[in-house]
């Protein structure tokens, strides 16, 4: 998804440092990314143990749809004051429905969420996020692929390169 990336001038990254409204799909992308990294920061620091909404009461990961919906409602008060807003469940072409598109005016921004444990984890980018949803005109080629990560617990899908499976989440997002 990456191959026809242009990198943002130096205007545009001042927009989105002075907390402006996105410019591009590109601005919106870099702001709900970094949206997305400060919620992981809180969900594994925070002193009112957010962390628990990911989980049922008998200490199971919550399905990959709830988790979606927790996302959507824990960065929906972030990202409104930049007039970004969250749409689960987004129709895209094809009949085919994205888990989450946050928008701002006639911008939008495909996200492809999942669980770590997901049998589908390792081909989901190419095969949904880039081939059903970045194609969207409104999209411009860009998207957000979003994996739930519940630790050792759950088990990751082999490697379909032999490597070995990543133990943590940040051997996966270098993966």
């Amino acid at each position: 998804a990456d191959e026809g990336y242009t990198p943002p001038t130096l205007d545009q990254i001042k927009t989105v440092l002075d907390a402006s409204p996105p410019a591009s799909v590109a601005d919106l992308r870099a702001i709900v990314v970094d949206e997305l990294m400060e919620l992981g920061r809180r969900l594994r620091g925070s002193s009112e143990d957010e962390v628990n909404l990911f989980w049922t009461d008998d200490d199971k990961p919550r399905s990959e749809n709830e988790c979606r919906d927790r996302v959507v409602t824990l960065l929906r008060g972030h990202l409104v004051p930049l007039a970004i807003y969250p749409m689960d469940e987004a129709d895209m072409p094809q009949g085919k429905r994205a888990d989450i598109v946050f928008y701002h005016n006639a911008l939008w921004l495909p996200v492809e969420a999942k669980r770590q444990q997901h049998p589908d984890l390792w081909h989901a980018i190419e095969q949904q996020l880039e081939r059903l949803y970045t194609g969207h005109w409104q999209a411009e080629g860009q998207g957000v692929f979003l994996v739930f990560w519940f630790g050792s617990m759950a088990n990751v899908p082999a490697r379909p390169d032999g490597r070995p499976k990543p133990t943590t989440s940040a051997e996966l997002q270098a993966a």
